[in-house]
């Protein structure tokens, strides 16, 4: 009779040894009272308490990544194959950088172009080629003497621009107006 029983019970005995209220039968440690189908599922703990595969111990948001292997296992929409949200304070595929974009080592607040790596504060600027690379502000004024490129006889030297003040027959042409040798324009 006990075999005919075991027979039919898949070899586990019909019986509570843990007195957990689940026989052997439906229970998956029945030798732990702590661990049935009536349990609660204890996240991290190393044990399947709930007897259901289905919610695993380490990975509590379902997403298929455990939580040593994710940045949030309490969303399931954050994982390291979840598509990035930038700027929104949550980093979503777990890469540790939400404000970076292009990954220049310059948040968006700090960097005037954050989808191009070349240009960021660091930037060597490239003077006049319609792109601010070290974000001043500044492509076509190079000596910073408030005269763009095409305004300015001289755009490397901060003491020639039209509105300096013209020294006189000393072969340079301080106010871009092409005469140093003529002061009375006649």
């Amino acid at each position: 009779m006990l075999l005919l029983l075991l027979a039919c019970t898949g070899g586990k005995p019909a019986v509570d040894a843990d007195l957990d209220g689940v026989t052997a039968l439906a229970d998956c440690e029945d030798a732990d009272g702590q661990i049935s189908p009536n349990a609660a599922e204890i996240p991290y703990n190393g044990h399947d308490d709930d007897c259901d595969p289905s919610t695993p111990d380490d990975d509590l948001d379902l997403d298929g990544f455990n939580a040593a292997d994710e940045c949030d296992d309490a969303d399931s929409s954050v994982s390291p194959e979840s598509p990035e949200i930038w700027y929104d304070g949550t980093d979503q595929d777990c890469d540790g950088n939400d404000d970076d974009q292009d990954a220049d080592g310059y948040a968006l607040g700090e960097d005037c172009d954050d989808l191009n790596a070349r240009v960021s504060p660091t930037a060597t600027e490239l003077w006049y080629d319609g792109t601010d690379q070290d974000c001043d502000g500044n492509d076509d004024d190079q000596d910073a003497d408030g005269f763009v490129f095409a305004d300015d006889c001289d755009d490397l030297d901060a003491t020639i621009f039209p509105a300096a003040t013209e020294l006189w027959y000393d072969g340079i042409d301080q106010d871009c107006d092409d005469r140093d040798d003529d002061q009375d324009a006649d």
